[in-house]
């Protein structure tokens, strides 16, 4: 909708009221100079019955709470709207009009303004409590402002019961809390004016800003509250650390594991405090992950000395913003091997290990073999040559009731 300029070119007072007495008496319109929009809502409320020359609106029995959406209700009243509608309700009070909220389901929650305009409409029934929907009070800037983010007014003749034409109503419709609440201004009709225009904008701007930075605030508490349970329930010790190779946080167990607190390690060089973590730190230049790579922390207690690291690089727009290193003890890592090993044995075999050079089918043959006598069998290797690989098909077979382990050293 453009400025009040913009509306006069769409609205004509005496072709209106023209307009509006053909409709009534003939149900024809003069001609198409009425906004379509209203000339539907008039229809609407000709088949409903509505008398539009009432003196007095009726509406269904006032109730002073809304059973929609209390706890919503509760802060939309008391927290977000009094913060920033100061300067609105200032110039409601200079332009004598008054303000409603109301959910979809056109029932006032709250209401403020100048306060002879509400005890005025608030006689006529229009209140907290009341229902303002069409087919109560006809044709209104609510009818109209169906969709979120959507601005409607409707002025004097426009509306179709004759008590409302002495003003001008404008209604913002906004999504709050994935409800929709409606911001419903009456105002006279000749106060209806750029800068009251301007006034209102502003506030559904602010509204609307205060609203989403609340969303957004909710949802990073909710996600680091998601996130804590994760990170500190988890059986691994994880380190966080930024692209400058700084430690941002690390969890309880890590902190458990090497004796430390977090005050300590915050903020500090991750590869002088911990030269082991060398390696993982080359991930924020090349973006790979490490997975189950061995770690020897030579100044860590006895039994957390050897570990097994797995690096995840965390990007953002391709580029690396920092690492979440986690640690798991070794031997917890070869028990757990080891059982999903045993578990899966219909899967492993040595003609699914790839090669077929012929060195790799002797060293296959050599393996066949050694997996038929039930001696235990030690194989030897640089890390990253497929022991394990070899391992498990041997692991597999079963000599009586007793499944083989596999050991890693």
């Amino acid at each position: 909708i453009g400025d009040a300029a913009v509306m006069t070119i769409h609205y004509n007072e005496s072709s209106t009221k023209r307009n509006k007495q053909a409709f009534i008496k003939h149900d024809s319109l003069l001609d198409g100079s009425l906004r379509p929009e209203i000339a539907e809502s008039w229809e609407r409320c000709k088949k409903m019955g509505l008398d539009h020359s009432k003196e007095r609106i009726t509406l269904p029995a006032r109730t002073e709470k809304n059973t929609v959406g209390n706890m919503v209700t509760d802060y939309l009243r008391d927290y977000i709207l009094p913060n920033i509608i100061s300067n609105l309700y200032q110039s409601l009070e200079t332009h004598k009009g008054v303000l409603f909220y109301t959910f979809e389901s056109g029932v006032i929650f709250s209401q403020r303004g100048n306060k002879e305009m509400l005890q005025y409409l608030n006689s006529l029934n229009l209140g907290i409590g009341s229902c303002i929907k069409e087919e109560y009070i006809g044709t209104s800037a609510m009818v109209l402002a169906k969709n979120v983010d959507e601005e409607a007014w409707v002025i004097g003749e426009e509306h179709y019961l004759d008590i409302l034409t002495p003003f001008a109503t404008h209604c913002y419709c906004s999504d709050n809390f994935n409800e929709k609440v409606y911001t419903f201004i009456i105002v006279p009709k000749e106060n209806f004016t750029d800068l009251f225009l301007s006034y209102v904008r502003m506030f559904h701007n602010s509204w609307k800003a205060k609203i989403e930075n609340y969303r957004s605030s909710l949802e990073l508490y909710m996600k680091n509250e998601i996130y804590d349970q994760a990170v500190q329930n988890t059986d691994k010790a994880m380190l966080f650390i930024d692209n400058f190779g700084k430690i941002i946080t690390a969890n309880n167990l890590f902190l458990k594991w090497f004796q430390l607190e977090l005050d300590e390690i915050r903020f500090e060089n991750c590869a002088h405090l911990f030269p082991e973590l060398k390696n993982a730190l080359s991930s924020l230049e090349t973006g790979k992950k490490i997975i189950l790579e061995e770690v020897i922390f030579k100044n860590a207690p006895h039994n957390k000395q050897y570990m097994r690291m797995d690096v995840i690089p965390m990007k953002k727009n391709d580029k690396v913003s920092g690492l979440i290193i986690m640690l798991q003890d070794s031997m917890s890592v070869r028990k757990r091997i080891s059982k999903t090993s045993n578990s899966h044995s219909a899967y492993y075999t040595f003609d699914k290990i790839l090669g077929e050079s012929s060195i790799m089918k002797v060293i296959k043959q050599k393996a066949a073999r050694a997996s038929c006598s039930d001696s235990t069998i030690i194989l030897t290797g640089e890390s990253g040559t497929g022991k394990e690989l070899f391992a498990n098909p041997y692991i597999m077979k079963v000599q009586g009731e007793m499944a083989r382990l596999l050991l890693l050293i």
